[in-house]
């Protein structure tokens, strides 16, 4: 049958609650969605719209649309105390948001296509710092998004040897996982070196490197199973960390969402979210998800 045949069906199936009854919703499809602990939803859309919303005791209220960028954007973050929201994007910019103000506050021109994103500093640090990744290399620039939007990063650091596509930070253990496109993963914190004030001239400036967190139970990876990713062939799509920080879980190319334990760098446990496994689970009689 035509698609005709079902329109009934799909008019239908239409919501018809009050708060459909208006809608500002994106152009073009939806490619971020982040969620601040001050309570405010930000969308970006593949035609570099940034949107704010505001979370109210019932539903969303619409708060502020900014045409951001000219290109695709490639990522979107928000600070651990969910005062500051960044975007990247493929016009080689970086915009940071002041969410609580409704307002741009910086517009930083990469001499790089910045990839994904993420804040690497505690909340009350008196430098926000912000990774970017460089999309087509194995670098992570820093910036301190409290300094001019000319201010030349902090530093480079290189945790990968492959394209990074993904970083999540917890300030709960102050430390940044991330996963390049070999599926190597990472365990690294943003060290920032300040020269004393009665450094001679010519001492190096402010450096930062990405240094070994505080409190890891291991020395080596191989003792570890954060090559578990490599081993399969599969790649990382995304990081998240547990509130606390004790656990880590990774979705990956190969349909698996793996939990590691942070401090042991163990795998937890895997599950296979395949077409396979579920065929599998559906076939067995005494699976919940028998047919």
């Amino acid at each position: 049958p035509s698609e005709a045949h079902y329109e009934k069906f799909y008019l239908d199936a239409l919501p018809c609650a009050d708060m459909y009854e208006r809608s500002y919703m994106h152009r073009d499809a939806v490619t971020h969605i982040v969620v601040t602990q001050t309570r405010f939803v930000v969308t970006a859309s593949r035609d570099g719209q940034v949107k704010f919303w505001k979370k109210m005791h019932e539903g969303v209220e619409f708060v502020k649309h900014f045409r951001a960028h000219l290109a695709s954007i490639n990522a979107l973050a928000a600070s651990p105390d969910g005062t500051v929201v960044a975007s990247t994007a493929d016009d080689q910019s970086i915009k940071v948001f002041d969410v609580l103000g409704f307002d741009m506050v910086s517009w930083i021109k990469a001499p790089f296509v910045p990839g994904v994103a993420e804040f690497v500093s505690r909340p009350g640090n008196v430098r926000c710092l912000l990774a970017v990744a460089d999309r087509e290399a194995g670098d992570v620039h820093v910036y301190d998004t409290n300094k001019p939007a000319d201010a030349p990063p902090l530093g480079v650091v290189r945790p990968h040897g492959a394209r990074v596509v993904c970083m999540r930070y917890s300030a709960a253990v102050d430390a940044v996982v991330s996963g390049d496109a070999k599926g190597i993963l990472e365990c690294w914190t943003a060290k920032v070196t300040v020269p004393d004030e009665d450094a001679e001239e010519g001492a190096p400036a402010t450096t930062v490197e990405a240094a070994v967190p505080e409190g890891l139970a291991y020395q080596f990876k191989s003792e570890t199973d954060l090559y578990d990713l490599a081993k399969c062939k599969a790649a990382p799509l995304s990081v998240a960390f547990s509130k606390d920080g004790a656990q880590v879980a990774v979705t990956a190319t190969d349909w698996k969402v793996r939990v590691f334990a942070f401090r042991t760098g163990r795998l937890r446990r895997a599950y296979d979210e395949s077409l396979d496994a579920l065929q599998r689970q559906q076939a067995d009689p005494g699976s919940p998800l028998a047919l």
